[in-house]
């Protein structure tokens, strides 16, 4: 009995003693790092730990490395990582692995392309006819020799009148006249890589030229901007052709070499713009206003305080009868009983309806010349629309007197029946001014794609617009901003705060921004007019300087329903 207990008392010690010294499973596996980021055909080593249940580190224990896509990168029994070369345009990853016993632990690797080192195209000079078009074919390649793919190769052209290279490659020939061809170099980069080569483009001849003149209608004794364009027989424009202008009727209207036209008397005249045996024509029709026929929108301006002299009733006809002739079609109307007026012409009642627009204007002494020129907006607006029904116009008729003398007058009485009208008055009641305080801009779709594909305004009005903010403009202030055209970009163009010297352009722009707010418009009424010089010489010389900056608009008082019932506005 004592024999058996001591025989089984030494066989569990025996058996104890073997679990105490027999291997220790691996309990996890850890690795040096958990993503690693490397360039192609480059190197990297990782360790891997094994470890017991208790994290206490196990020596000697085999571990096997494997890689879930060699082809990005590899590893070997070490655990040292090769990356493999990516010729794609995008970086790869794959999954390294660490496996001990039944454990393992993974790795994230991301590799990234081969970098470019060499350019090139298979050609020093590319010879194309005019019109034509020609794709290039890169060849990049990594400095192992590896041709890569998928990669941006930046064009820059040298002369871009000769030649234009898209990010596609895509070779198009500009257009020029001459006996010899022209050359442009151009310089291609893809990351590090560079290239160069030549473009080397045949002369053309003019197929056509097309006349821009805008409306068509000048006043009498104004003046209007004509654009001649030059085309190749492909349709490419020609720039910096000289364009010989003539009249047939020099006494309604002549041409100056430089395109602008100043009519002499009422009348029809046929100006041709030729370059050698090509010619066009267009017809300028002048009359009083320099107006076109008349929409149903009726404007009726009502003068209180004594009837202004014929200059100054000239200037407000001609406002309405170009105003009329770019808007359409009439508004519902609006019945006034015994309304009380007086918030916007003084001591006035009316009991009337008004189809269109009323304007009470007021030509009174203020101040005496060149200090307070007056103020002009909308009164009272339509419920709905927010389209005025009526507006008011006052001005120091000092002011106005000296308008008269240096030929601003029609430009200035213009531009402020437009303020009635809405224009820089109810941008934000109609929520079309965004950017207060920075960059504000005016959203109208309608004003915003005139200004790109008729006013060349690419990359100023892609988000709209521009309005004055008054930056760099010294004595710029409540008068003019937020409420204009930004005077730097548009210069001249009537709608800015400022009038300036020579021609201020009623722009299809400025029409448009009309038919954003609501109204029905006709934008061919509008005024030739670009941002840029165009190749008839200097479009628009804004070199007479600044005559004065305009009064601050005046904004609305309140709403009235179509049975003239009264809404203050919210302040």
């Amino acid at each position: 009995m004592t024999n058996r207990v001591l025989l089984a008392t030494l066989a569990a010690t025996l058996l104890a003693c073997s679990d105490a010294t027999g291997p220790v499973p691996v309990a996890s596996v850890t690795l040096s790092a958990s993503t690693i980021q490397i360039a192609s055909g480059a190197q990297y080593s990782l360790l891997a730990t094994t470890l017991s249940k208790k994290d206490k580190v196990l020596l000697n224990r085999r571990v096997t490395w494997t890689s879930a896509d060699p082809t990005v990168a590899t590893v070997d029994s070490t655990g040292k990582v090769t990356a493999g070369f990516i010729t794609g345009g995008v970086d790869r990853e794959t999954i390294i692995a660490a496996t001990a016993e039944d454990q393992t632990a993974t790795v994230r690797v991301v590799v990234e392309t081969s970098l470019a080192a060499t350019l090139a195209f298979g050609l020093t000079t590319l010879t194309l006819a005019h019109g034509a078009e020609a794709t290039l074919a890169p060849l990049v390649k990594d400095a192992a020799g590896n041709t890569l793919t998928g990669r941006s190769v930046n064009y820059v052209v040298f002369d871009t009148t000769v030649a234009q290279v898209s990010g596609g490659g895509v070779v198009t020939t500009g257009a020029f006249l001459g006996a010899t061809n022209r050359t442009t170099q151009v310089t291609a980069n893809a990351g590090n890589a560079t290239a160069l080569f030549t473009v080397s483009v045949a002369p053309t001849t003019v197929q056509s030229i097309g006349i821009l003149a805008g409306s068509g209608f000048v006043p009498v004794e104004g003046q209007r901007q004509l654009r001649a364009i030059v085309y190749s027989p492909f349709g490419i424009v020609i720039p910096g052709v000289s364009v010989n202008w003539s009249s047939n009727a020099t006494a309604v209207a002549t041409i100056a070499s430089n395109g602008i036209a100043t009519a002499q008397s009422e009348g029809a005249a046929t100006i041709s713009a030729t370059v050698g045996v090509t010619s066009a024509a267009t017809l300028l029709t002048v009359n009083q206003c320099g107006n076109g026929p008349a929409g149903a929108y009726p404007i009726e301006i009502r003068y209180t305080g004594g009837s202004p002299n014929a200059a100054i009733s000239l200037a407000f006809t001609c406002a309405v009868a170009r105003i009329r002739a770019a808007i359409n079609d009439e508004l519902p109307s609006v019945t006034y009983t015994a309304f009380n007026a007086s918030g916007c012409a003084t001591g006035v009642t009316l009991n009337e309806a008004v189809p269109g627009l009323l304007i009470f204007a007021t030509i009174e002494p203020i101040d005496g010349p060149g200090r307070i020129l007056g103020s002009a907006g909308p009164c009272y607006l339509r419920s709905g629309s927010n389209l005025p029904s009526v507006g008011r116009m006052r001005f120091d008729v000092a002011d106005l007197e000296n308008m008269i003398t240096n030929g601003s007058l029609k430009n200035v009485i213009m531009h402020e029946m437009l303020h009635v009208l809405g224009i820089g008055t109810i941008w934000s009641t109609q929520s079309l001014l965004v950017g207060v305080g920075s960059a504000p801009r005016f959203t109208g779709s309608l004003a915003t794609d005139a200004c790109l594909t008729q006013h060349a305004g690419g990359g100023v009005c892609t988000s709209g617009v521009p309005v004055e903010d008054c930056v760099g403009i010294a004595g710029c202030g409540s008068g003019t901003i937020n409420s204009h055209w930004k005077e730097p970009t548009f210069t001249n163009e009537l709608m800015t705060g400022y009038i300036n010297g020579g021609i201020n352009p009623f722009s299809r722009m400025t029409i448009q921004s009309l038919g954003d707010l609501g109204y029905a418009v006709n934008a061919s009424q509008g005024d030739e007019y670009s941002l840029l010089p165009m190749v008839s010489g200097l479009l628009f010389d804004a070199s007479g300087g600044t005559v004065f900056a305009l009064p601050e608009p005046s904004k609305p008082l309140g709403r009235v329903d179509r049975l003239g019932r009264f809404t203050p506005m919210a302040r």
